[in-house]
C-alpha cells in the first residue's frame, strides 16, 4: 500500500473530528472480538444521565465526546433498548452495535437504522455520534484493526512478516465484511496506522529502499487477502445456497463422467489419479479445506521470494569490492 503523507494526515485528522483518537481505539479492542472470545466482556450499563467511558475491555480510556450540535446540551442521556437494557450512548458502542450486526448478517444489513434499533436509539440520535454510514464504516474497520497483534521490534523481518499475514488472515476470518471494502482508499487511522508502521519496522534494515519496504508488506498483505477471499467465499458458499460441498459435486458428477475424456486430459487425469483432488484430512468442507490448505502452502513460498529479495538488497554494489 502507497502512502502518501498528504493522505495519512487527511486520514488522522478526519477520525480525529470524529472523537475517535488512538486511546479509545486501542480500548475499544477487545470489543470488536466476536461474543465469548477471550479477553472480551459485555459493554457496561449506566444509570447515570450521562454516558460512561466504553468499558468493553479491561483497559480504561476517555469517552469520546460527541461533536456538539446546535441545540443539543452537548450531553446525552442512556436509552432503553427493546429488552430493557439501558445502553450508554457513545461512538465506541454505536462502532461495537455496528460490527456485531456486520459480522451476523453482512454488510449488506448495515445500516444506520439498524444500528440504532439494535441499541434502542433513534437514527438521528445515532448521527449525533456518527455522522452517517460511510463514516462508521470508517470506525468500524479502525476498531477490528485494533485486535491484530504487531510485529515486536526484535522478531526478524521474516517472523514479522509471517506474523502479520497470519493476524490478516484470522481478522478476514472473525470479520468477512472487511473484505467488501475496498482497500485501494485506505482511511489510515490510528489502529490502521500503527499497524502499518510495525509491519514496516519489521522490513526495516535488511537492505531495502523505503519503495521496496512498502512493495514487500504489500506483497504480502495481498497475497494474504486473496487467498482469505477464498476461504471466507468458499465458507459463505453453503450458508448463501444451502447446498453442501458434497451435495454440489455429487449433482455434477453425471455430467463429468459423462463427458470427460481421460484421452484429451491425461494430465488432469494422472494428477487425480495420484490423489491430488482428496478430500485434505480434515472436518471442514471441501473447498474450505483446499482454500485453508492453498494459503498455509503459499504463505512460506511467499515469504521465500521476499528473502531473495533481502538477500538481493544485502549484496554490496557491483565493483565495489577492492575499491
Amino acid at each position: 500500500m502507497a502512502v502518501r503523507l498528504a493522505d495519512l494526515l487527511a486520514g488522522l485528522s478526519r477520525l480525529a473530528d470524529l472523537g475517535f483518537g488512538l486511546q479509545a481505539g486501542e480500548a475499544l479492542r477487545s470489543c470488536a472480538l466476536p461474543p465469548g472470545s477471550p479477553g472480551r466482556s459485555t459493554c457496561p450499563r449506566t444509570t447515570s444521565g450521562r454516558p460512561s467511558t466504553p468499558r468493553c475491555c479491561t483497559t480504561s480510556a476517555a469517552p469520546a465526546t460527541p461533536t456538539r450540535r446546535p441545540g443539543s446540551s452537548g450531553t446525552s442521556s442512556p436509552s432503553t433498548s427493546p429488552a430493557g437494557v439501558r445502553t450508554p450512548r457513545t461512538r465506541g458502542t454505536c462502532s461495537v452495535a455496528a460490527i456485531e450486526l456486520a459480522d451476523a448478517e453482512g454488510l449488506a444489513a448495515l445500516s444506520m437504522r439498524r444500528v440504532a434499533d439494535r441499541l434502542g436509539v433513534g437514527t438521528m440520535s445515532l448521527s449525533t455520534y456518527v455522522p452517517g454510514k460511510a463514516e462508521l464504516l470508517d470506525l468500524m474497520l479502525d476498531v477490528v484493526l485494533a485486535e491484530e497483534a504487531r510485529p515486536g521490534a526484535d522478531a526478524g523481518w521474516r517472523a514479522g512478516l509471517e506474523l502479520r499475514a497470519r493476524e490478516d488472515w484470522a481478522l478476514y476470518h472473525r470479520h468477512p465484511w472487511i473484505l467488501q471494502i475496498s482497500p485501494g482508499r485506505a482511511l489510515l487511522g490510528p489502529n490502521e496506522t500503527a499497524l502499518f508502521e510495525s509491519t514496516l519496522r519489521a522490513v526495516e534494515g535488511i537492505g531495502l529502499s523505503g519503495s521496496e519496504m512498502v512493495l514487500v508488506v504489500s506483497l504480502v498483505a495481498e497475497y494474504t487477502r486473496g487467498a482469505a477471499q477464498s476461504a471466507v467465499g468458499a465458507a459463505q458458499a453453503e450458508r448463501r445456497t444451502g447446498i453442501s460441498d458434497e451435495q454440489w459435486w455429487k449433482a455434477r458428477e453425471p455430467l463429468f463422467d459423462k463427458y470427460f475424456d481421460p484421452a484429451r486430459y491425461p494430465t488432469v487425469t494422472r494428477v487425480a489419479e495420484s490423489g491430488a483432488f482428496e478430500q485434505p484430512a480434515t472436518d471442514e468442507e471441501y473447498t474450505v479445506a483446499v482454500a485453508r490448505e492453498s494459503f498455509e502452502f503459499g504463505l512460506p513460498r511467499v515469504l521465500d521470494g521476499e528473502a531473495f529479495v533481502a538477500a538481493r538488497a544485502a549484496e554490496p554494489p557491483a565493483g565495489s569490492e577492492g575499491g
